[in-house]
């Protein structure tokens, strides 16, 4: 216990030195990093395309491809949604754009 004491002691004294400026700077910088790449990670992940909103509608012409989650690119996320009701399946959008070759 009284490492773990004198370890905080320690932390707690270079926040209060003179030097804390870049301390403080530094762990500003881990944190901005460790968001920025919990966001990407969350950006990463599959989504349920919101086909409630194209329910009763014809969807339009204009090209707003999405990447569906089985690796095939639809031109808008209504036409995913008609293919799913159509096919019977549940393709979520990996992605909003056209998906790339792997």
């Amino acid at each position: 216990m009284q490492r773990s004491n004198s370890c905080e002691a320690y932390f707690l004294s270079l926040l209060n030195s003179t030097h804390s400026v870049t301390m403080k700077l530094a762990v500003l910088l881990c944190v901005s990093l460790l968001l920025c790449l919990s966001a990407f990670t969350a950006a990463d992940e599959a989504y349920e395309p919101n086909c409630a909103q194209y329910a009763n509608s014809i969807c339009t012409r204009e090209l707003e491809p999405v990447c569906g989650d089985n690796g095939q690119t639809y031109p808008t996320e209504c036409i995913l949604c008609q293919k799913n009701t159509i096919n019977n399946q549940q393709v979520k959008v990996a992605y909003k754009g056209e998906c790339t070759p792997v």
